[in-house]
């Protein structure tokens, strides 16, 4: 009897031992189950941080304006001229003149030849008010002007001015120039504006002429100071800028 007892005692201790395993297996099998779904949560949290992150300030660094983009709103290159948006007339308590012919007084001319070759000088000038024909006449003008703005505004270095109020009919011509800031025909009205009300009357009439100007700053015919130009029937030609 002993015997049976001692044997059902140790079938019963194996079958305990044998649950205790089982119980510890499934324990571990739970804990590496936990860590798996923190570590999945961990990964989603993450996600979900640099979904939800909120863009970058445009422009640049901490929240500062950018650089314009290449070819904006750069600032001209040189300086202004001086007082501003002058026009014609700004200057002319210090413009000179000078020809190498002047005509200032009534007449008819036909034939003539005019030139000059000297900077800032004008091949022929008819000033005063006076009234001057030309008709089959020939005006040369070489050198370069330094003056700057006076060529543009008042018509120094130019082939033919008229000014100081002279009616001027050219006909049949050929002018030609060949110098920076030398202008064919001009007509300057003295006045500070472009209002022909203060002008001084200057007048030029010019028809079936052909006129040249081969550099720079340099226009067929021009009209400044509310002067006055009347134009028929011209060749004109230019180059430079």
């Amino acid at each position: 009897m002993k015997k049976y007892i001692a044997i059902i005692l140790a079938a019963v201790l194996i079958l305990g031992l044998a649950a205790c395993g089982s119980t510890a297996n499934s324990s571990d099998s739970n804990a590496g189950n936990t860590n798996s779904v923190a570590e999945n949560t961990e990964t989603a949290n993450n996600e979900n941080t640099s979904n939800t992150a909120p863009p970058e300030m445009p422009g640049g660094e901490n929240g500062q304006p950018g650089q314009p983009p290449e070819g904006g709103q750069e600032r001209p290159d040189g300086q202004p001229p001086e007082g501003g948006q002058g026009g014609p007339g700004g200057q002319s308590s210090t413009v000179n003149y000078s020809s190498a012919e002047e005509i200032s007084e009534n007449t008819s001319v036909s034939g003539s030849n005019y030139s000059s070759s000297t900077a800032d000088e004008n091949a022929l000038s008819v000033s005063g008010d006076i009234e001057v024909s030309l008709s089959n006449i020939t005006a040369e003008k070489t050198g370069d002007s330094d003056g700057g703005d006076t060529t543009s505004f008042y018509g120094t270095n130019s082939a033919i001015i008229a000014k100081d109020g002279a009616e001027l009919t050219i006909s049949n011509a050929e002018i030609t120039t060949d110098a920076n800031g030398a202008n064919g025909v001009f007509s300057y009205g003295g006045s500070a504006t472009t209002n022909n009300s203060s002008s001084d009357g200057t007048t030029v009439m010019i028809s079936d002429s052909t006129i040249t100007t081969s550099k720079n700053n340099s226009g067929g015919i021009m009209t400044t100071g509310g002067g006055t130009m009347k134009a028929s029937n011209l060749t004109v030609s230019t180059a430079g800028t």
